[in-house]
């Protein structure tokens, strides 16, 4: 599967391998953790940020196979949210290995705009 990365200005070539969709999972499962975190102690959810932002960075690299410099500059970016752009793209690039068409990412992230608790 050919993915735009839009941040990037680049298009890699993505497998839809059992290995790149367990990749999806861990990193899916990461900040599905960090969604869970009442009762949990100061420490407990900074290392589920920590692990939820080191589980995007590894993601982004290894799917994507993208050089040491591309990560660096994209851990380094921030969209006009002031949001981690790593998070992002590893959220796009995990959408579309999981079946979504462009379309049906932006439809979901109007939603979620729209909508945030959903």
């Amino acid at each position: 599967m050919e993915i735009y990365v839009k941040q990037l200005d680049k298009k890699f070539n993505v497998p839809t391998s059992n290995s790149n969709v367990r990749r999806v999972l861990y990193f899916q499962k990461a900040f599905a953790a960090m969604n869970n975190l009442s009762g949990k102690t100061d420490e407990e959810v900074f290392d589920a940020q920590i692990k939820g932002l080191d589980e995007a960075s590894k993601f982004a690299k290894e799917v994507l196979k993208m050089k040491p410099k591309e990560v660096e500059k994209l851990d380094e970016m921030v969209d006009d949210n002031d949001q981690d752009l790593t998070v992002v793209v590893a959220n796009y690039v995990s959408q579309r290995l999981m079946g979504m068409s462009d379309e049906q990412i932006e439809t979901d992230q109007a939603k979620t705009t729209e909508n945030p608790k959903k």
